[in-house]
């Protein structure tokens, strides 16, 4: 009953404005201000809200400490529904299923030129192209200039 007396005290009127500020925003569901949310909702806005809490819980009233680590809850919990990172977190599946599904989806049998190429016998090359005695034939070239040679002028 210490924590309740130490809270009615006449000197602590203010923590008891504050917890039932804190229990109305709990009961009535009151939504997070869409210029607020996507502050809260993101990792810096998360950790302050939760050192905040901690601060409280630690040097306040037990009452109001616990009180508020709730409404902290409620607070980032109603952030995160307003941003709408609740839904993605709930209804897109991760890239570990996404994964998951593509690769079942991307089982191919093995077709008949698969098997046909490892039934084939390797190429074996037994010396380099210097062994090949033949000399490129070219067709007659109407008297075109040579791409390559850079000295020759029309």
């Amino acid at each position: 009953m210490r924590p309740y007396e130490d809270l009615m005290k006449k000197n602590n009127y203010h923590q008891l404005f504050f917890v039932i500020v804190l229990i109305c925003y709990i009961i009535f569901n009151v939504q997070t201000p869409y210029a607020i949310a996507p502050i809260v909702d993101s990792i810096f806005g998360n950790i302050i809200v939760i050192i905040l809490a901690f601060f409280i819980l630690v040097h306040s009233n037990p009452i109001l400490g616990i009180i508020f680590v709730f409404a902290a809850y409620e607070f980032i919990r109603r952030s995160s529904d307003k941003t709408g990172t609740s839904a993605i977190k709930r209804y897109l599946p991760s890239q570990m299923k996404m994964d998951s599904h593509l690769s079942a989806f991307n089982q191919f049998p093995v077709t008949l030129e698969e098997q046909m190429v490892k039934q084939m016998a390797p190429l074996v090359e037994t010396s380099g192209p210097n062994h090949l005695h033949y000399n490129p034939a070219t067709s007659y070239t109407h008297n075109a200039m040579n791409v390559t040679d850079t000295t020759s002028v029309i």
